[in-house]
């Protein structure tokens, strides 16, 4: 069947080669129907007139040299008005803060604050103290306890070695009969 299929293939006419064709994107299309670009704003001041801006005023005030003041002494007095002006603008604050401060006034206590309740003394009697009690060590049953254990732990140990004793003359038994 498949060598059947195969040279009907063969007869049949050769197949054309396919040409791709571009897609039509969402984004290809909103790209071509948007609006052209704004011009530049380059373009834009360029097209506007020329306009230069005004020269600043110069004044024409002659200073006298002779009659001005040196600028240590000017400095000087102009320190001087301004520590006047904070030590005024201090003196100010404390009289409006002073002022604001006496005008409250708490209210007097009222006299049930002042009776007094009466006390209560307990009448019972002082609680009663703790009785030390002596630690409760079980010395006797420990004892009996360690004994039994080592006893335990001797007959394992000479059941070990009775077992080596047995290996070891099967092995020299073995080792003869060879």
């Amino acid at each position: 069947r498949h060598s059947q299929a195969r040279k009907e293939n063969q007869q049949r006419e050769p197949r054309m080669l396919t040409t791709p064709s571009p897609f039509k994107l969402r984004t290809n299309l909103r790209a071509e129907s948007t609006r052209p670009p704004p011009p530049s704003t380059d373009a834009l001041e360029l097209a506007k007139p020329f306009r230069a801006l005004p020269l600043p005023r110069a004044s024409t005030r002659v200073v006298d040299d002779a009659n001005s003041t040196p600028y240590h002494i000017r400095a000087q007095q102009q320190y001087e008005m301004a520590r006047e002006r904070k030590e005024r603008l201090i003196e100010e604050e404390m009289e409006a803060y002073t002022a604001a401060h006496h005008q409250q006034r708490a209210r007097k206590v009222p006299n049930t604050t002042y009776v007094a309740q009466p006390i209560e003394k307990p009448t019972q009697s002082p609680p009663t103290l703790t009785q030390p009690k002596p630690p409760r060590l079980s010395l006797v049953g420990r004892a009996e306890e360690r004994k039994l254990f080592d006893q335990q732990a001797e007959e394992l140990r000479s059941a070990d070695i009775a077992t080596k004793q047995m290996r070891e003359q099967q092995q020299k038994e073995l080792e003869e009969e060879e």
